[in-house]
């Protein structure tokens, strides 16, 4: 049998090491016979991939070394490589989770350098940047020059300037923070309608709330004034209004610690009875007038404001007034 073509090419050089250490020719060609007694065995010419691991049985190998390869060659990472890549970091991690493999990961990295290098990204400046090359840089990226450009939408379909302290405050909150951290306006619009439905959900489910405790307030009261019922809470309203003018609204939609509208509460509603009877008051039905006030143009008045301006018929605790002057026409 031939000797393999590597043999061949080595064999001067193995002739004359042989030589030099007395070992021979005859030496040289046994030991080329035992070399290459393994490629011959099969009847057929060996190479240097005969011995290499294929199929599951080269996986299991690798898998064992830490080194997954299949049947295409293709590597195949562990699969903590996220965890390991973050090592410890969550943030890192959460970012991890957008990629693939490894690989993916090198590619978008080299794609971010690209893109930075060519100008097509540029990055923010650094703390030490000035006022003006900041500017320079939201101008270029489409960034609101101050917190107050932001135009986000305010609840229920409102104007800033017909919001409260508080409401504005929210509303400045929300801008400063969106211009903090140099916040897309489309981004800042959604966020803000996202924050708006879940402050709507909170007032409906609110809303549902209150109607039951009022409900269940008037089925109380009912059952301990009889017939006198109607008239106790006309001259409740009539008192208040007289004491209070016209925030009476707001004083009795104050809630307590637990939530309970004031006037959701029974205890709440005989006491201002009580102290309006001890007073005399009197109870104004439709169509007459106490201290320039008319019952039929006031509910008129409600149900413009219900019809136009909904958020000031709720904020000012116009809908528990109505409810109450409707009671009294019954």
């Amino acid at each position: 049998m031939k000797p393999h073509w590597s043999e061949i090419h080595r064999a001067p050089a193995d002739a004359a090491a042989a030589e030099a250490d007395g070992t021979g020719t005859a030496g040289q060609e046994a030991n080329v016979q035992d070399r290459t007694q393994s490629w011959s065995d099969n009847g057929k010419d060996g190479s240097l991939y005969d011995e290499a691991e294929t199929g599951s049985a080269g996986a299991e190998t690798a898998g064992a070394s830490g080194q997954q390869a299949d049947r295409t060659g293709d590597r195949q990472w562990p699969d903590d490589w996220r965890a390991q890549m973050a090592n410890g970091d969550a943030r890192a991690a959460r970012l991890l989770e957008r990629y693939t493999s490894p690989d993916a990961v090198g590619k978008a990295l080299m794609s971010a350098q690209q893109r930075i290098r060519s100008g097509e990204v540029k990055l923010r400046p650094g703390p030490d940047a000035t006022d003006e090359q900041l500017a320079e840089w939201r101008l270029e990226h489409g960034i609101p020059e101050t917190a107050k450009d932001y135009d986000v939408p305010i609840l229920l379909d409102g104007k800033y300037e017909d919001l409260d302290e508080f409401g504005k405050a929210s509303i400045d909150a929300f801008r400063g923070t969106f211009h903090e951290l140099d916040m897309p306006p489309e981004h800042a619009e959604k966020i803000m309608s996202v924050a708006n439905d879940i402050a709507l959900q909170q007032m409906e489910r609110q809303a549902e709330t209150d109607a039951m405790r009022q409900e269940d307030t008037e089925d109380s009261l009912r059952m301990d004034w009889g017939a006198d019922y109607k008239k106790n809470i006309a001259l409740n309203a009539q008192f208040m209004q007289d004491k209070l003018g016209d925030s009476w609204q707001s004083f009795v939609t104050a809630r307590t610690p637990e939530g309970l509208r004031l006037a959701d509460d029974p205890k709440f509603n005989k006491f201002i009875n009580q102290m309006a009877r001890a007073e005399g008051g009197t109870v104004l039905q439709t169509g007459e007038t106490a201290a320039g006030h008319n019952v039929q143009a006031r509910i008129e008045e409600i149900r413009k404001i219900m019809s136009t301006d909904y958020s000031k018929y709720k904020r000012e605790g116009l809908d528990v007034e109505y409810s109450k002057l409707l009671e009294g026409q019954r």
